[in-house]
């Protein structure tokens, strides 16, 4: 999908490319990229620095706990930073539940939302 969505970026806009391949997209004169990984192994990610992380079906990460304490602690908590965590839900206590309940009231800087499959 970042692939593809570099291709059809209009040539106003659209920036120099240094890397591309299957996993990576990299921005050469903007120094910034966008990168894409499995959660196969625990302690993925722990060196990196990431500023915007989209968690795609969290819920059905193995070894959730592990990855989020990892992936988690390269998100700094700065301006300009967000984690967005999304996933279709499997069970009651599980990782992404609990993290889903942890946004409810309108706790401080979790914000909860329901995107029902329909509106789409």
């Amino acid at each position: 999908m970042v692939e593809r969505f570099n291709e059809h970026l209009p040539v106003l806009v659209k920036p120099s490319t240094g890397k591309a391949n299957a996993k990576e997209l990299y921005f050469d004169r903007l120094d910034s990229g966008l990168r894409s990984w499995h959660c196969r192994h625990q302690g993925d990610r722990r060196s990196k620095t990431i500023r915007l992380l989209h968690g795609s079906e969290v819920a059905f990460w193995p070894n959730a706990s592990s990855h989020f304490a990892g992936v988690v602690q390269t998100v700094p908590d700065l301006p300009g930073t967000e984690i967005i965590l999304e996933s279709t839900p499997t069970a009651m206590g599980d990782e992404f539940h609990q993290r889903w309940q942890a946004g409810r009231g309108g706790r401080r800087r979790l914000h909860r939302r329901f995107v029902p499959w329909y509106w789409h």
